[in-house]
């Protein structure tokens, strides 16, 4: 199975750390996942240990960085619980998937009664997919919406972050607790929750 190893933004640095990341030579590493960070040229992209460089159902794929040891982090963030994609086409998407070996494990439709969630697990790191459960006519690429973060205190993250991040709350996991840090105010091109392990 492969495993997610990086994710391309264009986001520079210095928001990054205000969000309680360290940030080593323009990347945030939390677990086997680097975000690397760029300048505003850079496209949204990812990579896999496992998948070689090209396109993922129009999303583009680099060859993988590979990482550095274990660091800490001032916001507690310990890893990634799941990286959030968006798709007007889940079916196309799922079946682009499943040619590299990451196959479909979980769906739950929305209340909405119109949007759809699908979950699969890359390595370690699970992929949250999201988009209507029609198809649109013209549904575009594939593309990267969010991140969700593991901390293992998320009242000291809370603390540390401030008017920088949301009150917690419930997630939607059974026993678990979940904030946002406010990414657009500080300059994050993408949504980020912090969230409490699982149990």
């Amino acid at each position: 199975m492969p495993q997610l190893a990086n994710l391309f933004l264009a986001d520079e640095a210095a928001p990054w750390r205000q969000a309680g990341f360290t940030v080593v030579a323009d990347a945030v590493w939390l677990g086997p996942v680097g975000i690397i960070l760029g300048n505003k040229s850079t496209r949204r992209a990812w990579a896999f240990h496992g998948i070689g460089a090209g396109e993922l159902d129009g999303l583009e794929t680099r060859p993988a960085v590979h990482g550095i040891a274990a660091i800490d982090h001032p916001n507690g963030a310990t890893g990634v619980d799941h990286v959030v994609i968006a798709s007007k086409d889940l079916e196309r998407t799922t079946t682009a998937l499943a040619e590299v070996d990451i196959h479909l494990r979980r769906t739950r439709n929305l209340t909405d009664g119109v949007t759809q969630q699908r979950f699969f697990w890359a390595g370690e790191t699970i992929l949250e997919l999201i988009g209507p459960r029609t198809a649109e006519i013209d549904p575009g690429p594939l593309s990267l919406w969010g991140l969700a973060l593991v901390v293992d205190d998320i009242e000291r993250a809370v603390t540390l972050l401030g008017e920088r991040c949301t009150s917690p709350k419930a997630a939607v996991q059974p026993g678990r607790m979940i904030c946002a840090i406010r990414t657009q105010e500080l300059g994050i091109s993408l949504p980020i929750a912090l969230m409490t392990p699982h149990r």
